[in-house]
């Protein structure tokens, strides 16, 4: 009975050793992790002359939808890492008749080792008759419930879109997820990839034209198409849209649209966004229109 007293008595002293040390560790592990700090920036201009908004996110994500108001609004969440965690600037201004946004960074992103010190997402809004150029290098790119004409670009982030305005949007090794629910004018639309999966969803019942082709994988309605390619034509087929992809995995499938709703029909205009306001750099000389901040939630740095 006596050693079974002792043993009970020397478990209730390393009790508390044990809850101290798992305390200690638990704080040690706390303690590894860097410091990791969220704010908000916000701003609101006028449409520019060219009715074309360039946004520029190289590391984090850039998403965009329509609204009524006649106003571009800009918000951006950024994350600030560790001790020596960067702070983005947001160079904004009116150049060539175009408003471009580009997250900016002081100084490299990553440190020595390969840690990052930062990360910016960006939400961009405007009317339906304002286009966009967006561009990331690692983030995703979203654009929905717009009417927008789209040019989109990505290294490895995924880009999804649906739009009834045309587009053209490019990868090297992203994936590409679209869905088709009819355009508003005539035109062509592109989607290309180096290696990225393409995926796309086609309304029954729009006018369309649809050619597709890979090196990769290529499936029509969940079927595989041996010869790598498939042309779809619905309806009046007054829409162009080509897809292709070098080595990636292409998928195209035929939905039926929503109850109540119907895809949007293109009306006698006709868009070749090729002819859209390229992004040009800007030249010593050139005019620049700072565009002073609006709404703001929190301080604007």
């Amino acid at each position: 009975m006596r050693k079974y007293i002792i043993k009970i008595v020397a478990l209730v002293c390393l009790f508390p050793l044990c809850i101290q040390a798992g305390n200690n560790e638990g704080q040690q592990k706390k303690s590894d992790q860097p410091k990791v700090v969220i704010d908000s920036y916000d701003w609101s201009g006028d449409i520019p002359t060219s009715k074309v908004v360039v946004v520029k996110n190289p590391y984090g994500n850039i998403r965009s939808r329509n609204h009524i108001d006649p106003k571009v609004f800009l918000s951006a969440a950024y994350q600030t890492v560790g001790e020596k965690g960067l702070i983005p600037s947001f160079d904004i201004k009116e150049a060539n008749g175009q408003l471009e946004i580009e997250v900016v960074y002081p100084s490299a992103i990553k440190d020595k080792g390969g840690k990052w010190l930062a990360r910016t997402d960006v939400s961009v809004v405007f009317p339906p008759e304002v286009s966009i150029y967006a561009e990331t290098d690692f983030g995703m790119i979203k654009i929905d419930k717009s009417s927008s004409n789209v040019w989109a670009r990505s290294q490895s982030g995924k880009i999804l879109l649906a739009t009834t305005g045309v587009f053209n949007a490019q990868t090297d090794s992203g994936k590409l997820a679209l869905k088709l629910r009819g355009f508003k004018a005539k035109g062509e639309s592109v989607a290309t990839s180096q290696s990225g999966p393409i995926q796309v969803e086609v309304f029954s019942d729009m006018d369309v034209s649809l050619n597709a082709q890979t090196s990769g994988l290529l499936t029509y309605d969940g079927k595989e198409q041996k010869d790598k390619k498939v042309a779809l034509e619905l309806g009046n087929k007054t829409s162009l849209v080509t897809l292709s992809s070098l080595q990636g995995d292409v998928s195209v499938k035929v939905v039926p649209p929503p109850a109540l709703v119907k895809s949007v029909k293109p009306s006698s205009t006709n868009v070749d966004i090729r002819t859209l306001p390229k992004v040009k750099p800007w030249k010593a000389g050139q005019p620049i229109v700072e565009q002073n901040d609006g709404r703001s939630r929190a301080k604007n740095r």
